[in-house]
């Protein structure tokens, strides 16, 4: 029962955690700090903390940003189901490993979507002060960019005390990634020719391409309390954590866009052996399409601010080695008038060994 207590919050590191909100906003939220209180659980039932264990986890969700900053989740439009299976690894002495791929489920458009690579440090040598951080790699499927997290790193801190009913909680995000996006777009335009040649209609391809660099701080605060039923059976027992969370974040955006045209494969072939009538086109086609052809750059960041406010509810129900965790994630996202509340939920199961 124990180990099984403990390589649940281990996992949480691995586990718990989408991008395509307006902006490109970090909000994070750390499920293991939260969990810090169910040490002292653990230390009811001996030096169980002391021991290397396994957990396999399998279980559906509706996000898929994060595994560690569960209120990036909130920035997702797109909210599609995911089944996720994790294998973590937890050494006595503190270094946790693991993998977890995620599938998504989404009619036709279903398969791999990506792969997270976590290594980290987790502090619990002491009853009352629980703190560790990790390092996050994502894997992503090109063919579902869309759903898929823009993010490839993650660094991740968290501390926590237990000396109340009620605790403070910390937690210290610093995201990296890429966001690419290209749409193809039909358009023409009049050829003007000298008398008494007549106008040509030119059709063409706008190839519109998107590169955004993310580099996001966050900072969580929040407050947390858990509740232990049937305590008395070592077997069989529940947690129950509701939390109170607090997300702030500096969002640096570095936004390169590029607008290119191209002609068809005959029509270059045909200015090919006339370049003078071809520099006539391309002259007409910059003076139509301004835009066209360039390539704009532009830096962005964001002041340090509230992003949003959450609530978070976790119940794990525990029978040995076996256990199932259900959460309920609401997150107010409050930045530029553009209150929102999201709903996310996830429902995991695992077995230790």
């Amino acid at each position: 029962m124990g180990r099984s207590l403990l390589i649940l919050v281990i996992s949480f590191l691995l586990f718990v955690r989408s991008f395509a909100q307006t902006a490109f906003d970090s909000i994070p939220i750390n499920i293991d700090s939260i969990e810090r209180e169910l040490d002292l659980f653990l230390a009811q039932y001996g030096s169980l903390l002391n021991k290397s264990s396994m957990q396999f986890t399998a279980g559906f969700h509706n996000s898929s940003l994060s595994i560690n900053n569960k209120a990036l989740n909130a920035q997702q439009t797109n909210n599609p189901l995911v089944f996720s299976s994790g294998l973590n690894y937890r050494h006595k002495t503190g270094i946790t490993v693991g993998i977890e791929p995620r599938f998504i489920i989404q009619g036709k458009q279903t398969g791999f979507l990506q792969s997270a690579f976590s290594m980290g440090y987790w502090y619990n040598k002491n009853s009352l002060i629980q703190a560790g951080f990790s390092y996050t790699h994502y894997l992503k499927n090109p063919g579902f960019s869309s759903y898929a997290t823009p993010y490839s790193g993650e660094w991740y801190g968290f501390a926590q005390t237990d000396k109340w009913k009620i605790n403070p909680l910390l937690t210290i995000g610093y995201s990296t990634g890429n966001y690419f996006e290209t749409q193809i777009t039909d358009s023409s335009f009049l050829f003007n020719r000298p008398f008494p040649r007549p106008d040509t209609t030119i059709s063409f391809k706008i190839y519109d391409t998107l590169r955004v660099g993310l580099r996001d701080f966050s900072l969580t605060t929040g407050l947390t309390r858990r509740f232990l039923f049937n305590e008395s059976n070592p077997k069989h027992f529940i947690t129950f954590t509701p939390s109170l969370l607090f997300f702030f974040a500096q969002n640096n955006y570095d936004v390169k866009y590029t607008s290119v045209s191209a002609f068809s494969p005959r029509l270059q072939l045909f200015l090919q052996q006339r370049p003078l009538q071809r520099e006539q086109l391309l002259g007409q086609l910059r003076q139509q399409f301004p835009g066209l052809n360039e390539t704009r750059s532009f830096l962005n960041t964001s002041r340090f601010t509230l992003q949003s406010i959450g609530i978070n509810l976790d119940a794990v129900v525990y029978f040995k080695k076996f256990f199932v965790n259900p959460q309920l994630y609401l997150d107010y996202y409050i930045v530029d008038n553009r209150n929102q509340l999201n709903a996310f939920y996830s429902l995991e199961a695992g077995i230790v060994f």
